[in-house]
C-alpha cells in the first residue's frame, strides 16, 4: 500500500510536466496508456507482464485523476466552497464507476458471450482506444487550456520546471 502511495506522490508532482508536454492533449494520453495497459494485460503471460501492465495503468491513472481536479475546480471558478464540493463530486464518481465497471464489464460479457478474463482485457482496451480517438479529435478542436483557480496556467511555468 505504501508503494502505491508514493508513486501516487511522485506521478503527482510528474503530472506538471506530463501536461507541459502534452497540453490538451493530456487526458488522451492517459486514456492510450490505460488501453496499452489493458492490452498487455490481456496478453500477460507472466509476473513480469502483469506487472508491467499495472505500472503503465497506475501511471495512467496518476495523470488522469489531476487532470480531472484541476478541471472541474476550474469550472467551479474562485469559490472555495464550490471547489471543494466539485471535488467531492470528482472523487465520489471516480469511486462510483469504480464499483459500477464490475457491473458494466458482465454486460459487456454477456453480449459477447465470454466469461475469460483475458477477452473482458482485451475488450476494455479497444473501448479505451477508441475514446483516445475520439478523445484526440475533440482536443483537436478545444482551444481552452486547464487552468486552476487562479487562472489559465500560462505555458511559459512549464518551460522553467
Amino acid at each position: 500500500m505504501r508503494r502505491g502511495n508514493d508513486r501516487s506522490v511522485i506521478f503527482g508532482v510528474l503530472f506538471k510536466k506530463i501536461y507541459g508536454l502534452f497540453k490538451k492533449y493530456t487526458l488522451a494520453i492517459s486514456v492510450f496508456l490505460s488501453a496499452l495497459a489493458y492490452f498487455i494485460l490481456s496478453s500477460s503471460n507472466g509476473k513480469v507482464s502483469s506487472v508491467l501492465a499495472m505500472f503503465i495503468y497506475g501511471i495512467a491513472v496518476s495523470i488522469i485523476f489531476p487532470f480531472l481536479v484541476i478541471s472541474a475546480t476550474d469550472i467551479a471558478g474562485n469559490a472555495r466552497k464550490s471547489q471543494t464540493f466539485i471535488i467531492s463530486i470528482v472523487t465520489s464518481s471516480t469511486y462510483l464507476g469504480q464499483f459500477c465497471s464490475v457491473f458494466y464489464i458482465s454486460i459487456i460479457a454477456g453480449i459477447a458471450n465470454t466469461e475469460l478474463s483475458r477477452a473482458l482485457f482485451n475488450i476494455t482496451a479497444y473501448v479505451l482506444a477508441a475514446l483516445c480517438i475520439v478523445l484526440i479529435v475533440i482536443s483537436f478542436f478545444y482551444k481552452k487550456e486547464i487552468s486552476n483557480s487562479t487562472g489559465t496556467i500560462p505555458e511559459t511555468e512549464f518551460k522553467n520546471v
